[in-house]
């Protein structure tokens, strides 16, 4: 996946306008200062740093600007409702206005450090029990200091840290200091909130096994291909549309779950890729390449009991 950032500096205020008002819901724009001068401000000030940090967009997707923020924000709002925490139903009650888009963003990130950090054990860095984490600000400022504690014990940890268990946390991002953890051979990142994978993950060379099942994922970044090393990787039952070119270059794949996403075509070059089992129905796939080098290729069709069925390749 080529990923860019969206620059809304360059963007001229008549552009920005309608692109506030019509999709980020600022129907509270009154507290905010409605002068040229003063929107102006909060555009440099808020909204620009905020969706400069948070809002990474495909190339292939060809949306507008308009659209993109639009998606951005949904989803934002989606995964909090799905979390159904206490700690921020405040937030999905009021307008969507930048302040508030900036602290439920702020606090979806620390949420997941704090994840991490239960997961990563060390005990100096002294985790807290969510219970003790009572508002929405409670996390955030607890998850500046895990990443202080990080940094100060990071030598300590890339050494002991070959494998994180973090399926099933509904995760809304990856935390960013998993891809510091340069030892890793595994990660289980499986039935989260995921909508993107970081271009970092190219980071970790050592890695085995990557567990990305059952989350919302639509494209991945193309330094995936980079990871040499990776023997499992599953990215079944996620929305993915496309895959990056040069996955048939990964030289250690024994088995590829890529069934049931939005597949509608496969990358030149995609057929040579070897592996002992490749899984890749229920997509949108009018027909399928021989695959040569794939010795079990396996369809995924539903039978009348609705249950899944396998079908190997016929030689």
């Amino acid at each position: 996946m080529s990923n860019t950032t969206l620059s809304l500096s360059t963007l001229p205020l008549e552009v920005l306008m309608p692109i506030l008002e019509q999709h980020v819901d600022l129907r509270s724009l009154s507290y905010l200062g409605q002068t040229g001068k003063d929107f102006d401000a909060l555009v440099n000030d808020v909204f620009t740093s905020f969706m400069s940090k948070t809002q990474r967009v495909t190339n292939t997707n060809q949306e507008s600007p308009i659209q993109q923020i639009k998606t951005f924000v949904n989803e934002l709002y989606s995964k909090a409702r799905i979390l159904g925490d206490d700690r921020i139903q405040h937030l999905l009650t009021q307008p969507k206005t930048l302040e508030n888009l900036k602290l439920l963003q702020k606090y979806l990130v620390a949420r997941d450090k704090i994840i991490l950090w239960k997961v990563v054990r060390l005990v100096v860095l002294n985790c807290p029990t969510p219970d003790q984490l009572m508002t929405c600000e409670d996390v955030i400022a607890k998850a500046e200091g895990f990443s202080a504690a990080f940094n100060q014990h990071k030598q300590q940890l890339i050494e002991t840290t070959t494998g994180l268990k973090l399926s099933g946390k509904n995760l809304t991002h990856i935390p960013s200091e998993v891809f510091e953890l340069s030892n890793l051979k595994e990660i289980c990142l499986g039935y989260n909130l995921l909508t993107e994978i970081p271009d970092e993950i190219g980071n970790l060379t050592h890695l085995e096994t990557l567990e990305l099942e059952e989350n919302l994922l639509k494209s991945l970044p193309s330094q995936i291909v980079d990871l040499n090393a990776l023997q499992w990787l599953f990215l079944e039952n996620n929305k993915l549309e496309s895959i990056p070119s040069g996955m048939n270059g990964l030289p250690n794949l024994v088995l590829f779950k890529l069934h049931d996403n939005q597949l509608s075509f496969l990358p030149d070059g995609f057929d040579q890729i070897s592996c002992t089992e490749l899984t890749i129905g229920k997509n949108r796939l009018d027909s399928l390449p021989p695959f040569p080098n794939v010795e079990t290729l396996v369809t995924l069709e539903e039978d009348l009991g609705g249950e899944k069925r396998y079908f190997e390749k016929e030689e």
